[in-house]
């Protein structure tokens, strides 16, 4: 049997994951198609003030910016991984449309011309059910989702229905040396679903439904909830699946990853997910996995309980951390019966590629002697950022 009673497969893959991706705002105004600047924020009311007030704190930048620059040294980081599959949670549309959604005050959208900058990071599949995927409402969505189309990027969670909102996506992988040369021409998949909750503030009419697109959306972390997503996974996987499940849901910033996460997120693993993939919060929270409770933190895995970083300086409401001050990449490997992790997180200050990287021991101390991600032998695995 593979990971979380999965039927079994014979190879292990490793899935990078990133959080909350936004490529509108100032970055798509230092791209070479810069879209419309205008912004219904009551601070701000054009997106090339954010370029200014960085030109302010950093140094003039030059423009256009090649569509690879915005990514820093994560680029890199990918080509050494090497993943199997590279899941982010894009919360930017991608459209022209000029609407602002109503009832929100911050509102993400990049010109779909300048959709070769998430391109050059080769994504594998963005997910979408997010509270800023209809910022520029139903005709925003459609737009988003034929660019991504057209891009040749694979999506979940939104669609023209319910259907296709609830359709996760699939990352079929090579087959392993040992049967490239068998009747199977294909390796295990990767089935990616993505949902959002109303915990992270998503309107509930933006849900799809039989006959009006929208977002796959659930209605609380509960055990019904939970079922319901159970049987979307065994409906969809056929033998040698690994199985992902991408939540947008809780509170931006917080150490604290609320108990009915963790409930839920157990749940879905006991149900025959792989991997649930948690974001939001805007920098990493301490990702669970079901057995036996490892959790990681940015100083390495640590038991259950407690599970908080060893210095908690408070947030402040309206502060805004430099995109630069502070990355974290997951990429947990999947495969029979294990959950490896490898995470590689720039530090503040680190000059452009001097990187550091990180291997967690299940001791919770890093380990730098070797590259190798370190078994920490669960069924599943959790992350969230």
């Amino acid at each position: 049997m593979g990971a979380s009673g999965s039927p079994a497969t014979d190879r292990e893959i490793t899935v990078c994951l990133a959080g909350d991706v936004m490529l509108g705002r100032g970055i798509d105004q230092v791209l070479p198609h810069p879209g419309d600047p205008r912004l219904a924020e009551p601070w701000v009311t054009d997106a090339r003030a954010y370029v200014e007030m960085a030109e302010a704190a950093n140094g003039p930048i030059p423009r256009p910016v090649a569509y690879d620059r915005p990514w820093g040294d994560l680029l890199e980081e990918l080509r050494a991984i090497e993943p199997d599959a590279w899941v982010l949670n894009l919360e930017t549309s991608v459209t022209r449309a000029a609407g602002f959604a109503p009832g929100k005050s911050v509102h993400y959208r990049m010109n779909p011309a300048n959709l070769p900058c998430l391109a050059a990071a080769r994504p594998d599949v963005c997910v979408l059910a997010n509270n800023h995927v209809l910022d520029f409402g139903r005709a925003g969505l459609a737009e988003t989702l034929d660019s991504l189309r057209a891009a040749g990027l694979r999506t979940a969670g939104a669609g023209g229905d319910a259907a296709e909102a609830w359709r996760p996506a699939r990352v079929t992988q090579r087959p392993p040396p040992s049967r490239r040369g068998s009747a199977s021409r294909h390796g295990p998949r990767l089935l990616v679903f993505s949902v959002g909750l109303p915990s992270r503030g998503i309107p509930l009419d933006w849900a799809a439904t039989a006959d009006r697109s929208g977002i796959a959306l659930a209605s609380a972390s509960s055990p019904a909830t939970a079922a319901g997503l159970v049987a979307r996974v065994r409906g969809a996987r056929r033998a040698g699946d690994l199985v992902a499940v991408s939540i947008h849901w809780g509170s931006n910033w917080g150490y604290r990853v609320p108990p009915e996460h963790v409930r839920f997120a157990h749940a879905l693993v006991d149900g025959g997910a792989d991997l649930v993939h948690g974001h939001s919060s805007h920098h990493p929270r301490p990702p669970p996995s079901v057995a036996p409770h490892w959790y990681s933190r940015p100083s390495g895995p640590a038991r259950h309980p407690p599970c908080r970083p060893r210095r908690e300086a408070p947030f402040r409401p309206g502060t805004c951390v430099p995109a630069q001050a502070f990355a974290f990449l997951f990429a947990p490997a999947l495969g029979p019966g294990t959950a490896d992790l490898f995470s590689t997180h720039p530090q503040p200050g680190t000059p452009p590629g001097r990187t550091r990287r990180g291997h967690h021991r299940a001791d919770g101390r890093a380990d730098k002697r070797s590259r190798r991600p370190v078994q920490l032998k669960c069924d599943g695995w959790v992350a969230t950022g």
